[in-house]
This record gives structure tokens, sequence and C-alpha cells, in this order.
């Protein structure tokens, strides 16, 4: 008899996340990449590459203002003797003058926005698409339980005995645990067509989840309804119906059992990308103000403060999203912190050799226009 037909394949007909681009690129564009940890390298390492000229400009423009301060110097000093103790005067008269050579104060601005938003928004659609792959991998759960479930169950259900009844419902259930563990461990492995395992990633055995010794990659009942939000609360979000949802989370327990039984399911990680997220983060912040204010970008003693402040507010940041949200963002804030540090020196070395260049081609000229050259008079 057909005992649990109603549940059957529920995985393959929900709706997946509708927003657009990162869930787009992410869960379509990128299909061709099996292991979900490596799509979301590839997706940062082509975005950060997308935005480099923007921050190529950023750097440019500081770059100006540094060259600009280096130049004023000695004008700043005989201002600021002329000025005495008056630091309001001074610093009018300072962006008077800053103003008249081309300093840019917002030059860093735009970009430093821009690049605020892309988090925020990154972090939600990440955050987003975790919660659905979680949902959708139980759901899938459910259908493999379910049909190893109903192959189980004897035709003649309604006619067995009570005790018949239970022996045979606790023998379905083994069953249909049992696929469900083959499924995830030997098998297919999350609903991968060619045998790898698309939700792990390094030694991250759910990249849906934190890089956290104190999680489990298969996680409780109450730990799975809080990670997978309103995907477990509203069966419109997944284009099913409510009777259907409220029936398939009420099998967690067993569809999940022999899973939270094993030996396997213990640490999910081991704390490696929240440590490089807030080591990268500090490493980026530092490189960064220190280029502002070897550009001027300072605001003295106060200005001063604050950078350090950032330079510890913004790790500390970096941990809490780490320890408490999807690895996937975590990955991704690894990755863009490393690129944000090597195109830094990337620029830098840029910058640095076209300098040589110019510096170069103006001392030929002051040679070959200005001063005389020695070398003609040794010729003579």
């Amino acid at each position: 008899m057909a005992f649990l037909t109603g549940f059957l394949s529920v995985a393959e007909n929900i709706a997946q996340p509708g927003g657009i681009p990162w869930e787009w690129l992410i869960l379509k564009v990128f299909s061709f990449i099996a292991n979900y940890g490596w799509r979301v390298v590839l997706f940062t390492v082509l975005l950060k590459l997308l935005l480099y000229p923007l921050d190529l400009y950023q750097r440019y423009k500081m770059r100006k203002n540094q060259k600009i301060t280096e130049r004023l110097k000695p004008e700043m000093d005989k201002l600021q003797k002329a000025c005495g103790g008056n630091t309001q005067e001074f610093q009018q008269k300072q962006m008077q003058l800053n103003k008249r050579e081309g300093y840019s104060y917002f030059s860093a601005c735009l970009p430093a926005i821009l690049t605020m938003v892309i988090f925020i928004w990154l972090f939600t659609s990440l955050n987003n698409i975790s919660q659905y792959m979680i949902m959708r991998q139980y759901l899938e759960w459910c259908d493999i339980y379910n049909a190893a479930y109903e192959q189980v169950i004897p035709d003649n259900y309604d006619e067995l005995t009570e005790d018949e009844k239970a022996a045979a419902k606790k023998s379905a259930t083994e069953s249909g645990q049992k696929a469900v563990y083959e499924f995830y461990y030997n098998n297919d492995k999350t609903y991968n067509q060619n045998g790898t395992n698309m939700e792990s990633f390094l030694w991250i055995k759910n990249i849906w989840s934190p890089d956290v010794p104190w999680k489990k990659p298969i996680l409780d009942y109450d730990a799975f309804l809080k990670a997978t939000g309103d995907w477990s609360k509203k069966a419109g979000k997944l284009g099913i119906e409510q009777e259907t949802l409220d029936a398939s989370l009420a099998q967690y327990t067993d569809v999940t059992g022999e899973l939270q039984r094993s030996e396997k399911n213990k640490t999910n990680g081991f704390l490696i990308l929240p440590i490089l997220a807030a080591g990268l983060s500090f490493l980026s912040q530092f490189i960064s103000q220190r280029q502002q204010k070897k550009a001027g970008q300072d605001a003295g003693a106060a200005g001063g403060g604050m950078m350090k402040f950032m330079m510890v507010l913004f790790p500390l940041m970096m941990i809490f999203f780490s320890l408490t949200y999807t690895s996937a963002f975590t990955l991704y804030i690894v990755v863009n912190s490393a690129m944000t540090i090597l195109l830094n020196l990337l620029s830098t070395l840029i910058f640095k050799i076209k300098d040589k260049t110019t510096e170069k081609a103006a001392t030929t000229t002051i040679i070959k226009y200005g001063r005389p050259d020695p070398n003609d008079r040794i010729k003579k």
C-alpha cells in the first residue's frame, strides 16, 4: 500500500531562493562545480577581481593625497607655527590649502560604502542560502527515509494486530534510517550525482554550519529549526503545502536517528576559519590604516584612537559572524580578506614602478634640456 505516498519526492519539488544575483550565481551559474565551498571561493575571487578597479582608484587617490601631503609639509609646518596654539584656525587653513592643491578628503568614502553594502548583502544572501540548503537536505532525507519505510510496511498492514503493527513500524523505521545513513555517508552524499560530497569543505563537515567544535554536522531538532529560519516555518517559501511541511518536520527524530547516533557525528570544525577571518581582517585593517596615515588622512590623536579601535572592532565582528553563522560566509570573509591583502600589495608595487618610471623620465628631461650633461665635456 502507499503508506507514505504523500511525503515522497518533496525535495524535488521545492522552490529555490529567488534572490538576485548571489543565490542565482552560487546555486545555478556555478553548478558546474560540485562542492559548494569551492563555489563560494570562486565566487569571492571573481567578485573581488570585478571590484578591483574601484579599489585601485581608491588607492590611487590615497597615493595622490600622500604626494600632496609630502609636498606641502614645509608649508604646513610654517602654517602651524603661524597659528600657534589655535588648532581650529590651523585646521581651517589646512583644509583650504589642501583643497587648493587638489587634496581629496572623501576619496575612500564611496568605495568603503560600496564594500559595506556588498558585505551586508552577501551576509544576508549566504545566510539565506545556508538555511535553504539545510532544509533541502533534510527534505531529501525524508524522501529517502519514506521510500525505504514504505517498502518494508506490508500490504496487509491494516489487518495486522497492534503488536505486529508495532514490529512492522520498528523494522520500517530502522530500514529508513539505514537508507538515509547510507545515502549521506556511502552513496551520493547530499543529492550529488557523481559521488562527491557537496556540503563538506576541507576539514569542515557541513559548510552550512559554523566551523566550530561544539556543533555537530547533523543538528538536533531545536538547532535545525533555528538554522533553517523561515524555511522551516513558511511552507509557501518552499512552494509546498503547510500540511506536507509539518508532517515532514514531525519525522525529524526518526529520519535523522542513525545519523545522530553515528560516531561520525561529532565536531563540525576546528575554529580554523574564524581564526583566519579575525587574523586576516586585522592585517587588512592594519595595512589600510597605515596607508591612510601615510597619505595624511588621519585626524590627529582622536583619529588615531578611532583607527586603533576599528582595528580591534573589525576582527571581533568577524569572530562573531564566524561563530554564529554559516561557514560559507566565513569562507567568503577569509578569501575576500586574503584577496584584499594580495591586491593591496600588487597595487603598491604598481604605483612604486610608476613612480620610479616618472622620476626617471623627469631626471632624463632635466639632464637633456636643463643642466649640461657632464658626459658631453668628457667626450670633448
